[in-house]
């Protein structure tokens, strides 16, 4: 990782801080340009092969390319990404934005299944789950941010394969109405 080189200091020059807080300021900025979530929006999601987006609206305003999750079915979406090659070490905590359609009370499951595959390996291997029970928001339309859980430390440059499921089936998740996913962040560092 191209962090900035310690500052070149002759024998006998005093180091002083505002010399250290530049260096620090200059990695912190690099860090920050560098490194943040990776954001998988909706349209990015494909369901079997078929892309299934909708318009939401409400009033004046609107958001588009949320993916539809059905309230009475098991839905899965899935998605790819690559490891961003400056990584250095930890997993993802994986959060899923978004919405419910209508006003009703209840529980999401929400259940995220990741593969993480390097070149030349086989992408056909068992993926790891992560899962969660999230109430749904109070109101329709609005966006909540459910924290999945964390997954493995992937390495730089790897596939991650990852599949988001609303599984309506589950006793666990009671809420009737059909939710959308606006997308999903995957945050480190």
């Amino acid at each position: 990782m191209p962090w900035t080189n310690p500052v070149a200091v002759s024998v006998g020059e005093l180091y002083t801080a505002t010399k250290y807080n530049a260096q620090v300021k200059d990695d912190l900025i690099h860090l920050h340009e560098t490194h943040g979530p990776l954001w998988v929006p909706a349209c990015e999601w494909a369901d079997g092969g078929v892309l299934a987006l909708t318009e939401r609206s409400s009033g004046l305003t609107a958001y588009v390319g949320a993916a539809y999750l059905n309230g009475a079915s098991d839905t899965l979406r899935e998605a790819t990404r690559i490891v961003p090659d400056n990584w250095i070490s930890g997993g993802f905590t994986v959060k899923v934005h978004w919405t419910q359609s209508a006003t009703g009370a209840g529980n999401v499951r929400w259940q995220f299944y990741y593969l993480f595959r390097s070149a030349n390996s086989s992408l056909i291997a068992a993926k790891t789950e992560l899962a969660v029970t999230a109430a749904a928001p109070a109101v329709a339309d609005q966006e909540t941010i459910t924290t999945i859980g964390t997954t493995a430390a992937p390495t730089a440059g790897q596939i991650v394969l990852m599949t988001l499921r609303r599984n309506a089936a589950d006793s666990l998740d009671t809420l009737v109405d059909n939710v959308f996913m606006v997308g999903l962040e995957l945050e480190y560092i």
